[in-house]
């Protein structure tokens, strides 16, 4: 049995636990490999989908603009709602 992550471990670490561990259950294949399809196997392929994503929305990214500024009293005038891309 493999060692159970903590909850305060990386999506980077999470990612490699959940591909390493669907690895190994397909090499060994027949129940194992069915009951790890069945509970890891829609995991993996969410989290594979999300760094698809997070890398074409990276590749797409021409940096954070400013989308409105404010004023105060106390402060000045400065930008607020920095959001990638808008």
């Amino acid at each position: 049995m493999g060692k159970i992550l903590p909850r305060s471990a990386s999506a980077d670490r999470i990612k490699t636990a959940t591909s390493k561990a669907l690895l190994a259950a397909r090499a060994r294949g027949g129940e194992i490999q069915t009951l790890a399809e069945a509970r890891i196997g829609e995991v993996a392929a969410a989290l594979a989908d999300n760094d698809q994503k997070l890398n074409q929305a990276r590749a797409n990214d021409a940096g954070p603009t400013a989308i409105g500024t404010c004023t105060s009293s106390t402060s000045g005038s400065g930008t607020f709602g920095l959001i990638a891309g808008h």
